[in-house]
């Protein structure tokens, strides 16, 4: 600040007959990620005040800040309204509240208004809470509109007198960038007041006596992410700034609205976008099924199902589209039975299954992390049910899952015209199931014909290096019927500069892979959109990822999962290294990507207690809470110095409504601080005051208390891996192990009998060498066995393949303390 003050007065000379002349040429001024302080940002933009600092383009993105401070507010607001050389502000990535949005936007309104000058664009990308309007505050307030998908955006003499009129200033709307564009003559700049030498923090005569004022009243909010591609004339009136002698002359701004109902929408030219017939013409919809567990009817034992890859898919889907660069929206959803019918209900062009495999079924969800198996004929009732005058559910469906022949012949009965799908007797390799994906969904992206889609699809599998016996391989894929005509295309799409495009249809809320694998979520809708990389939401707050290696805890988590559904305080337990946060951690983002089933849960705030040096607590749940809180909007800063009772009935006053999860992990942190006799006390008044909050905590015993307000606390104790799961681990984690081929070996030489497979080091059962091998590996304890894969030498390596022979000598080398 101190070097751009003086910058300013090096640079800044003023004449003798009034105002200013600007001897530098720097216009573009990147603050970007500098961890800005909320009183420097204030200093900042104080310099733009009356052009001190005559700066083009200024980017404050990603600095975390707030606008709490009513000091940077109103600083930032004079600015606006008293430069007339800013043309960009960049202000993503943020953490500003309605209020202060809606002030800005209002700001900006008002000089577009009564001072016939305004910035060209505001960029307010990736703020958090997502950018919202409301649809009904009336006269004085910026108003969005976004009952349809495409808007425009026009001032109310617009819509009254509905004429041409002569144009001064456009605006553009695209996603979370307000664009608006002005036409002034280049000679038209204020003049200081003569006479005067005003400085950086001097109030311009030339401003009214009162900002536009924002309002705190509740509003029914809808997320700013509708993108408009287009622009409109705006009309601003014949008035020029009032000075302060003439008094408050009760000014009032004309709305910006967002319509659907302009004349502008009909033609494509302006909204840069191709006009479909249908809707849902150049859509995709994906489906993932990834439940953790199936029921055993017979022994009514839970069995883990494999997690299928299908971050590398979605990821490969999002490169397919994004290399073709074609104006196709991508949607991803998990896969239960209401999805799919609601998918058929909206009419969806296009439907890619993807999951686990059956003869005889399709593998869905049943909305708590179980297996729900759809026959043939329920499938047909289901999607040909949706389906209005008896027309074809969907034009195009992929189903990418073993054993799918008599699903897709399924889809054929129901209507569907073109289906992709793996021969019914063949397992499919997901290898070759990926190159197949995704040379055929560029291929169609493009404009191909069903059929060239297919072919090159198959010839991708033919010459892939990855696909063992590529040539039976291709084979497996099936095209249906096997007589019908494909020789059409599937998607009626336009070219674009990028993908993905935010488009009127799309809003958007940006959240890495964790945009990509955070997938994107419309504001209202709560199935995912991915027109981008599964995350109002994807989940907007940070949430820890799963270490390297982590499997074996399908059982656990589904659990857990229905532990949490059911009930509002749930305690797991277990020794130190078993992976407790682990476990946590992948549940949260299960969770997180199946929000649109998992409606009791639509927020996660994940809080880890942590240890200083000395053993102090560097951070306490409800300290921490309070800022994540404060981070999302939901609540404000408390004064400082504030006690834990400020603070925690902060925390109660904000989650009175709403429905969130938290996760209070490693609890026993906390042991011996003033907190931990606190923090039941806490948790009471948290349930009593909320009715939708639910609680997860990780510790190394239990509570031990009957009632917290009202809620009992359901403990589950997470215990070690099983034998096999354990051997898998370290073969993932082991140094001198390089292929798939070299693991599965591995894993076949030391747990030769099937039998063995699902025992624990303490079962009955475990033969003595599997307890030998066992106990090497870390008898089941994640964190042993991340410790004995990374001090793996070669030597030990080899004889720990040989320990399947069982001799006395290969033992005694491999012996670990």
């Amino acid at each position: 600040v101190d070097v751009l003050t003086k910058y300013v007065n090096k640079y800044r000379h003023f004449r003798a007959g009034g105002g200013t002349t600007w001897c530098s040429t720097l216009t573009k001024l990147r603050l970007t990620a500098n961890n800005l302080s909320e009183n420097a940002a204030t200093q900042i933009v104080t310099l733009l005040k009356r052009d001190a600092l005559r700066l083009e383009s200024l980017s404050l993105a990603n600095n975390r800040l707030t606008g709490e401070r009513d000091s940077f507010q109103k600083k930032l607001f004079e600015s606006l309204l008293t430069n007339t050389y800013l043309i960009e502000l960049n202000l993503s990535g943020n953490y500003f509240n309605n209020v202060f949005v809606n002030g800005l936007l209002q700001t900006i309104s008002y000089t577009i208004q009564e001072c016939q000058k305004s910035i060209l664009f505001l960029h307010m990308g990736g703020n958090r809470p997502a950018l919202t309007y409301d649809e009904k505050r009336g006269e004085d307030h910026v108003q969005l509109e976004t009952n349809d998908p495409s808007s425009s955006i026009h001032t109310k003499q617009q819509q009254q007198q509905q004429q041409p009129h002569n144009s001064n200033s456009t605006s553009t709307v695209h996603g979370n960038d307000v664009n608006i564009k002005r036409k002034t003559n280049s000679d038209e700049k204020p003049a200081a007041a003569a006479g005067s030498t005003p400085s950086i923090d001097e109030t311009a005569e030339s401003i009214p006596e009162e900002l536009p004022t924002t309002s705190n009243q509740p509003r029914d909010d809808v997320q700013l992410t509708t993108s408009v591609s287009l622009s409109t004339s705006l009309q601003p009136p014949n008035s020029a700034l009032r000075s302060k002698s003439e008094g408050n002359l009760g000014l009032k701004p004309s709305p910006l609205v967002l319509s659907p109902d302009s004349d502008y929408l009909q033609n494509p030219m302006l909204t840069g976008r191709h006009l479909n017939n249908k809707p849902e013409a150049n859509k995709i919809t994906v489906l993932f099924s990834a439940p953790l567990v199936w029921l055993d009817s017979n022994t009514q034992s839970y069995h883990p199902i494999e997690m299928l890859d299908f971050e590398l898919e979605r990821e490969l889907l999002w490169q397919c589209f994004k290399e073709a660069s074609m104006d196709i929206e991508l949607f991803f959803d998990n896969a239960t039975a209401d999805r799919l019918h609601a998918a058929a209900t909206k009419s969806c062009e296009c439907l890619h299954y993807s999951g686990h495999g059956h003869p005889s079924f399709l593998i869905f969800e049943d909305g708590k992390g179980g297996l729900h198996q759809l026959g043939v004929d329920q499938i047909k009732d289901l999607v040909s049910g949706c389906v209005k005058n008896g027309g074809a559910p969907f034009k195009f469906v992929f189903v990418s899952a073993c054993h799918s022949g008599l699903a897709g012949e399924t889809f054929v009965k129901s209507g569907v015209p073109h289906v992709v799908c793996c021969q019914q007797e063949s397992q499919l390799m997901d290898c070759a199931a990926l190159a197949f994906t995704r040379a055929f969904y560029f291929a169609l992206a493009i404009g191909r014909t069903v059929k060239e889609s297919f072919e090159i699809g198959r010839q991708a599998v033919l010459v892939a290096p990855s696909v063992p016996d590529s040539d039976k391989e291709m084979k497996k894929f099936v095209l249906l019927p096997e007589d019908g005509n494909h020789d059409e295309p599937i998607f009626d799409a336009k070219p674009i500069d990028e993908w993905p495009r935010k488009s009127p249809h799309q809003p958007l809320v940006l959240s890495s892979i964790a945009s990509r694998r955070c997938m994107l979520r419309p504001s209202k809708s709560r199935s995912s959109v991915f027109h981008g990389p599964l995350g109002e939401d994807p989940q907007d707050l940070p949430l820890p990822v799963p270490p390297q290696g982590f499997l074996g805890r399908e059982i656990d988590m589904y659990h857990v999962l229905n532990a949490v559904l059911s009930r509002r305080f749930v305690n797991l337990v277990g020794t130190p290294g078993i992976g407790r946060s682990s476990c946590v951690a992948a549940l949260c983002h299960y969770i997180n990507e199946r929000k649109n089933t998992m409606i009791t849960i639509e927020k996660i705030f994940y809080v880890r207690a942590t240890l200083a040096r000395g053993n102090d607590v560097a951070g306490s749940f409800i300290t921490s809470l309070h800022k994540l809180l404060v981070s999302t909007g939901i609540t404000s800063t408390v004064s400082k110095g504030a006690d834990l009772d400020s603070i925690s009935h902060s925390i109660f006053k904000a989650l009175a409504k709403t429905k969130a999860l938290i996760v209070f992990d490693r609890a026993e942190t906390l042991d011996g601080s003033v907190e931990a006799q606190e923090f039941p006390l806490f948790l009471s008044t948290l349930f009593r005051e909320t009715k939708n909050v639910r609680v997860i905590m990780t510790s190394r015993k239990k509570l031990g208390l009957s009632s917290l307000g009202g809620v009992g606390e359901h403990v589950l104790t997470l215990g070690p891996l099983n034998f096999k799961n354990t051997v898998r681990l370290f073969a993932i984690l082991c140094p001198h192990l390089h292929t798939g081929r070299e693991r599965r070996h591995l894993l076949s030489l030391l747990i030769p009998d099937d039998s063995q497979q699902r025992l624990c080091a303490s079962d009955k059962g475990l033969t003595e060498q599997s307890k030998t091998i066992l106990k090497i590996l870390g008898d089941g304890i994640p964190s042993k066995t991340f410790d004995v894969a990374y001090n793996m030498s070669k030597e030990k390596l080899e004889a720990l393949k040989n320990l399947a022979h069982d001799t006395q000598q290969n033992k005694q080398i491999i012996n670990f303390p």
